[in-house]
């Protein structure tokens, strides 16, 4: 916001809290930016793994149900990536606890508003924040469904069948009926 010696830039990644995947990022961003202040957003870590299958499953990486998934090495990544306490303290390692706030999602969904500005004073802006996002839901992935074998076979003999593109969209949201909703 703004620029010269008071600009504060915000930037957001999950891949940060990966430590798994991408190791030494802590001590990067504390090489980088010591006094950076730090917000981890965490949410219920079995709805992260139902919610990392799901996309799984909708990408067309994993075929498994959510019980095969849990007990295929599939599910490393997920579940490496939900526990949180693990991911934080390599942070911890390099920053002081007031650099560092973690915010659960349900907190921020019921109390958006108040969330939101208690971040933006906490990193030095000027709250009383509002905006009609606060109020919207764009993306709630407990929606998901996961298709049926017919609807995945229906996919398949699309024109451009990739995840993203249209035409697959249009199969899943034809071939619901049947489907198992999520685990």
């Amino acid at each position: 916001v703004g620029s010269g010696p008071a600009t504060v830039a915000i930037e957001a990644s999950p891949n940060y809290t990966k430590a798994h995947e991408f190791p030494g990022v802590p001590e990067r961003i504390a090489q980088v930016l010591p006094n950076v202040k730090l917000v981890y957003l965490v949410r219920d870590p079995f709805d992260r793994i139902a919610s990392h299958w799901r996309h799984m499953v909708g990408a067309g990486r994993v075929r498994d149900d959510f019980h095969g998934f849990l007990h295929s090495p599939a599910s490393d990544l997920a579940v490496n990536t939900s526990r949180y306490w693990w991911q934080l303290s390599k942070f911890v390692e390099h920053f002081p606890s007031d650099q560092i706030r973690v915010i659960d999602t349900k907190n921020l969904h019921q109390a958006t508003a108040g969330t939101v500005n208690n971040l933006l004073g906490w990193i030095g802006l000027p709250g009383g924040f509002e905006h009609e996002v606060f109020t919207k839901v764009s993306h709630r992935g407990d929606n998901m469904v996961r298709p049926n074998a017919l609807a995945q076979q229906v996919a398949r003999l699309q024109p451009g069948h990739s995840a993203g593109h249209p035409h697959r969209r249009l199969v899943w949201n034809i071939a619901l009926v049947g489907d198992v909703p999520r685990a």
